[in-house]
């Protein structure tokens, strides 16, 4: 879909666009019949540029990555058909509330940005399937984070996180998760509902042991717990199903036990002893 109006602005214009400008403008329109909206490391558009632009406007997505100019992601809430959002890279501090509009969105990567906690209106984007948030400044999830039912690769990697929300196994269609380099001291019980998990990250934590029904996660098939903290297993452990797992060596010497089970039942399962400081 096409704003006609802007159209015909952009090709009477005899200067560059300023990305301000541009915004005012869009905002006057009808923002929401657009898809795309693509400005990351722009600082300003001329009339060719945003000629090339307007046949993006009927895709599905929106990448703000490594902008100069902050203000448009202020105003993200508009753009309620989007699939596919990318504010990584940005050094921001917050999301904007609105962000619980995009009712359609499936992707949305925010990494690389100083974020110490998320608005709780992310929970209303329940159509989300890919979250990546690594490399923030996380202190906490939203405590209704069982909102995003249809999730399934969740990247938390590299925050500040020191525990997780009590409903985080509500999270029943996670397949990949990354809580990798944070402060976690423990998992809550309701982790082992995770049910579809089949590649889980825990590395660089404090975790000093897991849940008692950690061997439920019957699909898991990956497992990394490099430095992770862990002291004891639980003797559930020996049931999960594990083809690969990458462990560091004072942690292996604890798993030898629980890991003769897994071998057991699965004559290919791996172990990869990972080098550590």
């Amino acid at each position: 879909m096409q704003n006609e109006d802007f159209k015909l602005h952009t090709e009477e214009a005899n200067i560059g666009i300023d990305l301000l400008e541009w915004k005012n403008l869009l905002e006057n329109k009808n923002l929401e019949g657009f898809k795309k909206y693509s400005i990351a490391g722009r600082n300003t558009v001329n009339k060719e540029e945003a000629k090339k632009y307007i046949q993006y406007w009927s895709e599905t997505e929106v990448d703000f990555s490594d902008t100069e100019d902050k203000s448009p992601i202020e105003n993200i809430g508009y753009y309620v058909q989007a699939l596919e959002i990318d504010i990584s890279g940005n050094e921001l501090i917050k999301l904007p509330e609105n962000i619980g509009n995009l009712v359609l969105l499936k992707n949305f990567y925010s990494s690389k940005n100083k974020l110490s906690s998320l608005p709780e209106s992310i929970t209303e984007c329940t159509t989300l399937e890919v979250l990546d948030l690594e490399k923030n400044s996380l202190k906490e999830l939203p405590k209704n984070i069982r909102g995003l039912k249809n999730l399934k690769t969740f990247k938390l990697g590299k925050n500040n996180l020191k525990e997780l929300p009590n409903k985080f196994g509500k999270l029943g269609n996670l397949e990949d998760l990354y809580l990798n380099n944070n402060s976690l001291e423990e998992l809550p019980d309701s982790f082992a509902d995770l049910e579809n998990l089949k590649r889980l990250d825990l590395s660089n934590n404090k975790l000093s042991t897991l849940p008692d029904e950690f061997g439920y996660l019957s699909n898991l098939k990956v497992l990394r717990i490099v430095n992770a903290g862990i002291t004891s297993f639980p003797l559930s452990f020996g049931n999960l199903n594990l083809d690969m797992l990458y462990i560091d060596k004072e942690t292996l010497k604890k798993a030898k036990d629980v890991l003769k089970a897994i071998k057991k039942r699965n004559k290919d399962f791996k172990v990869e002893e990972i080098k550590t400081k």
